[in-house]
């Protein structure tokens, strides 16, 4: 008898073992009702509820509802990136979560479409914190360390907080020239590399790292100098500008450095190339017309149009992240004003009035900020505006004589593929 009972709490053990064995496997969470909007409509329908809890709740069920989607998103896109043999079967659940997605973001941008004010304020407020959640960085460059004797490439986040230097090498990674600016760290579409230009090694150059500042690589290397590098946004070419002061010319190579291809040949200074964002276009400025304009041209140099006529300088022109705009520089060094037209040169807005040397603008990913470098006389600092001129923010302070803090490059969205869907129009 006592054999028996042995014999059963032995299998008895075996038996719970196994399942407690069951339990702790991992499962395949694929998406459930749970991460769609198939029960949750009337969730953005209680946003405009008379009783302010009711909104408060269903406002904050829709940022979890969204933010499961992302994380389940994160998660089956490492998951198909380190299993390839199951990378198709993953492809399908990556596909139809990202169908979900945007359903999702549809059904909120339908709903700021009425005329309800408590409405359009939470789904505001909603894209506002699922574009926080990816994370955009500002690279840029500074003298801040070392003495002041050179100037580094950094990384901060977007509200100046947190900066961070990626490039140590002594000498001087933004390649001054006569006029504040270039410097031009340039972002990957993909936010994982970083182009810029150093001349650490005699001639200026471009090179590019990875986003955390390791794997720093030479891509070009002339006696006259290469500078201002701008990625296409497909993420396989990057132009730059070639030459001396007043007579330099846009050029463009394949993202390892190959297949070098002049664009501009016209013996005047083109400089600071802007790639569309769908990649069919560069902006430039040029003293093709003996006085700086910004230009467009195709990506293969062809059908070079001026865009500006006036009587002062217009520089560093910038696309906005839909492509319809560009930002630009205007005005003689320490009294230059920031204006946005149309990508065709019509509706010309001036934007700021500072009595400051302007420079190196760039729009952040969703459209909705414009951060730029001022001079003021002493030292330069990056601000950052809205993108009708308003709410102008210092985001540093290098209060050094001589202190250099600028070429502000907002980083792309991580994600780009859905967190595209929450930027705020």
């Amino acid at each position: 008898m006592r054999k028996v009972f042995s014999l059963l709490m032995v299998m008895l053990v075996i038996i719970m073992g196994n399942c407690r064995m069951k339990s702790e496997l991992p499962t395949d969470k694929s998406t459930g009702p749970e991460l769609t909007l198939t029960n949750n409509q009337q969730l953005i329908k209680q946003l405009g509820a008379e009783d302010w809890q009711t909104r408060e709740k269903a406002q904050k069920e829709l940022i979890q509802l969204g933010e499961k989607m992302i994380e389940e998103y994160r998660k089956l896109k490492q998951q198909a990136t380190s299993d390839r043999k199951q990378a198709e079967k993953l492809q399908s659940k990556i596909n139809n979560l990202k169908s979900e997605i945007g359903k999702f973001t549809d059904a909120l941008r339908e709903s700021a479409k009425g005329n309800e004010p408590e409405i359009k304020r939470r789904v505001w407020s909603i894209r506002q914190h699922f574009y926080r959640l990816t994370q955009p960085k500002i690279a840029f460059a500074s003298n801040r360390d070392d003495g002041g004797l050179h100037s580094e490439i950094y990384v901060m986040d977007a509200d100046g907080k947190n900066p961070t230097r990626l490039t140590h090498k002594g000498a001087d990674d933004r390649f001054p020239m006569t006029m504040p600016g270039n410097e031009t760290p340039a972002w990957s579409p993909d936010g994982t590399k970083i182009a810029f230009c150093s001349g650490r090694n005699g001639n200026p150059g471009i090179w590019i790292m990875s986003a955390d500042g390791k794997d720093q690589i030479r891509l070009t290397d002339n006696s006259e100098g290469h500078f201002s590098p701008v990625w296409s946004s497909n993420g396989t070419k990057i132009a730059f500008s070639s030459g001396i002061i007043g007579k330099s010319e846009i050029y463009v190579i394949d993202a390892d450095g190959k297949n070098q291809i002049r664009l501009t040949n016209n013996q005047v200074a083109d400089l600071f190339p802007s790639w569309s964002p769908d990649g069919t276009k560069i902006a430039f400025f040029s003293g093709l017309d003996n006085n700086s304009e910004i230009y467009v041209m195709d990506a293969d140099g062809k059908n070079q149009i001026r865009l500006t006529n006036n009587q002062v300088e217009d520089l560093f022109p910038a696309w906005s992240p839909d492509g319809k705009r560009i930002v630009f520089v205007s005005g003689l060094l320490y009294q230059s004003k920031i204006y946005v037209m149309d990508a065709d040169g019509k509706n010309l807005t001036k934007l700021t009035d500072n009595n400051a040397a302007v420079s190196s603008l760039t729009w952040s990913p969703d459209g909705t900020k414009i951060a730029f470098s001022l001079h003021d006389g002493n030292n330069s600092d990056i601000y950052v505006m809205d993108t009708d001129g308003k709410n102008q923010i210092q985001l540093t302070d290098n209060n050094r004589h001589g202190g250099y803090d600028g070429s502000p490059a907002w980083s792309p969205l991580s994600f780009p593929e859905i967190c595209g869907l929450f930027s705020v129009e």
